[in-house]
């Protein structure tokens, strides 16, 4: 089985875009941002460009109907909009243009295609748009909406990005006119840029902003739970998108994508150094909860806590009126835009570094009924980030068995944070974590904001950040090395895991359970069925008597319920229907074999080799649930000298990072990152 990305390998027929259309390239000398003005619009709405693109800077591209625009009269057009910008016809045989540019000119043309209106070439950009992603208010005017961009990296990475937009008269700031100003086209029905002739007010305009601003519109990464929902999720929108752009630009482009044949899968070992015994870990010491509320809702859910910790985790804590500093602290706080909106002083901000304090947010537990709703999980995770927070005051780890890793070496962790600064200044603050072998740790914080003489390890560290070498690549998301001398970086990139999506459909499509089908070519499918077992006739026979009693057409669901999937002659029968028919009763997904070949690029811990890099992602285990959130993204590992990933590998397969998942990076960054939380 291959591990599938979201990296694509287009095969573009150049021959027959020269045919049919003609690209102009537009460019200006000067810093100017084109997408501040209608530069990219006069080409899609006066000239009704097939395409537009826009990249970055002063740098966009143009594509019509073969001979139908005249160059002179497009520059003379986009001149008195952005004056000396220059208009350069391209032949696709001689001249250069990016091979990402290309191919999104080629897919933004399906804004004219006739694909039901779902997709709109706005700004240089291609989004997809949903019926059901149209918020409206009480008077069913539209209040707002969302779309998904359909995006292209240089590396040819496809990314999925949810953008949102909101009525410009629902919000009472005068600082978002200066926002660009889109419109719903009235003739044309296309969600369009407001041009400046455009006489409209501001109840019919729209701008990029949510007018939730308490909640994100997201969209699923995956959700194979049943066909419908297949096809809202990401998964199944960038399916259907690559079937639009078979089926319409076909002539023009080709598109697969990037697999991966060759790689290694780290598991989980039996030893697990994991400690979850936290009544233990926190024997000797005294936990105590503070109440800052002190309202009905506080005391309630300090009432609730108490309990869950009791009876969960056998740990007894008491309550008290302020901290207590020889004691772990559990704070009950209002969250930090309570604090804002009330001018009030955040009590986040009054934290003394020298004691264990963990703020518990009343907010976090208050549901959409107004009322105190906890889950033990997070209660789990309370505990657990108190753990860690005791770890780093005796600065030694507590939380995993460190000496089992039996690391000869001592290994150092490197994060750095960017602090924004007035006049648009910034700085960097490094937090470094030694850990010996046996768990204890020493942290070194530097700030490049204040001048001193810096070792050479101090030196090589800020080098890996700020190489020439790497300060074109994706973002570094840590650092770790045993030798200064050959540090391992650690980078995020844009490339993400994808299931086996054109299966996946196909098996959900199959099995749809509202689809009805001929009951009668199910009967006599089973004509032909043979068995030297009396079970499985004795079952056969109940089963074709049971859905006799149906009417000529029924559905999938209704079918499925007479066939009992979970039994393995209800598995023989249901994989004889699908072979004499291709009718899928069940797709039985929930099985270790059809989890593999759909679902393998999402499962374990898998990396690979590739240009003196080593790539890794981290999945799921085989209890993967039926819809995911986010996709796995790809993380690269460089170095100067020795690859040391096969090491560390193994501190990924802690779930106290992330709730029941491993940690997409080695865990030791999560101490870091609460010191870094702390300055």
């Amino acid at each position: 089985m291959v591990i599938i990305t979201n990296r694509i390998k287009p095969s573009i027929n150049k021959e027959n875009l020269n045919r049919d259309f003609d690209i102009f390239k537009l460019t200006k000398d000067g810093k100017r941002d084109f997408y501040k003005n209608n530069v990219l619009d006069i080409p899609k709405i006066n000239f009704k460009a097939v395409s537009v693109v826009y990249t970055w800077g002063n740098e966009w591209y143009a594509m019509f109907k073969k001979n139908e625009v005249d160059k002179k009269i497009l520059k003379e057009a986009i001149n008195e909009e952005s004056p000396d910008t220059r208009v350069e016809k391209l032949d696709l045989n001689t001249d250069k243009i990016y091979p990402n540019v290309l191919t999104l000119l080629v897919l933004n043309s399906l804004d004219i295609s006739k694909t039901e209106g779902n997709y709109n070439n706005l700004t240089g950009k291609l989004y997809f748009f949903n019926d059901k992603w149209f918020q409206r208010d009480k008077n069913k005017k539209l209040k707002g909406f969302y779309n998904l961009e359909i995006s292209l990296n240089k590396d040819m990475d496809v990314t999925l990005k949810v953008q949102t937009f909101g009525r410009l008269s629902y919000f009472n700031d005068n600082k978002l006119q200066a926002k660009p100003k889109f419109i719903f086209d009235s003739i044309t029905g296309d969600f369009r840029k407001k041009l400046k002739e455009d006489k409209i007010n501001d109840d019919e305009i729209f701008i990029q902003k949510s007018t939730y601003s308490k909640k994100h519109n997201t969209i699923k990464f995956l959700d194979f739970s049943d066909f419908k929902k297949f096809k809202r999720c990401k998964v199944g929108i960038y399916e259907s998108f690559l079937e639009d752009v078979e089926y319409y630009l076909g002539e023009y482009i080709k598109i697969d994508n990037c697999t991966v044949h060759e790689y290694k899968t780290y598991k989980k070992t039996k030893d697990d150094f994991e400690n979850t015994n936290y009544s233990k870990l926190l024997f000797e010491k005294q936990i105590v909860i503070v109440d800052e509320l002190q309202d009905d809702n506080s005391k309630l859910l300090v009432s609730i806590i108490k309990d869950i910790l009791e009876k969960e985790h056998n740990i007894f804590i008491k309550e008290k009126s302020k901290i207590d500093r020889e004691s772990y602290n559990l704070r009950v706080i209002h969250n930090a835009d309570y604090y804002q909106n009330n001018n009030l002083i955040d009590l986040h901000n009054i934290n003394d570094k020298n004691m264990v304090i963990q703020h518990i947010t009343l907010e976090s537990f208050i549901n959409e009924k107004n009322t105190i709703e906890v889950e033990k999980a997070a209660i789990k995770k309370i505990v657990q980030e108190i753990i860690i927070k005791g770890d780093l005051h005796k600065k030694s780890i507590s939380l995993v068995n460190w000496e089992k890793y039996n690391f000869e070496d001592s290994w150092t962790f490197v994060r750095r944070q960017k602090v924004l600064l007035e006049d648009k200044k910034k700085k960097f603050i490094y937090c470094k974590m030694k850990i010996l072998n046996n768990g204890k740790f020493d942290i070194e914080v530097y700030d490049d904001s204040i001048e001193k003489q810096l070792n050479w390890e101090w030196n090589a560290i800020i080098d890996a950040y700020d190489s020439e070498k790497y300060k074109y690549e994706d973002d570094i998301e840590g650092l770790f090395y045993k030798d200064y001398q050959n540090i391992n970086r650690i980078y995020r990139t844009d490339q993400t895991t994808m299931p086996n999506f054109k299966e996946l459909r196909k098996a959900l499509e199959f099995s749809d359970s509202d689809k009805k089908i001929l009951v009668g070519d199910i009967i006599k499918c089973f004509e032909n069925f043979k068995s030297d077992d009396e079970i499985i006739i004795k079952r056969k026979n109940e089963f074709i008597a049971a859905i006799e009693k149906f009417p000529t057409y029924e559905t999938i669901k209704n079918i499925n319920k007479e066939i009992n999937i979970k039994s393995t002659v209800g598995k023989i029968l249901n994989k004889h229907i699908y072979n004499e028919t291709g009718i899928l009763i069940n797709s039985e997904l929930r099985k270790e074999e059809n989890r593999e070949r759909l679902l393998n690029s999402l499962l374990d811990i898998k990396y690979y080799g590739e240009e003196n890099s080593i790539y890794y992602f981290v999945g799921h285990d085989k209890n993967i649930k039926l819809s995911l959130n986010n996709a796995c993204v790809i993380r690269k590992v460089v170095a100067d000298e020795e690859i040391e990933f096969d090491n560390v590998a193994k501190l990924l397969t802690v779930e106290f990072v992330k709730t029941g998942q491993y940690t997409v990076v080695p865990f030791p960054f999560k101490y870091l990152n609460e010191i870094l939380a702390l300055r």
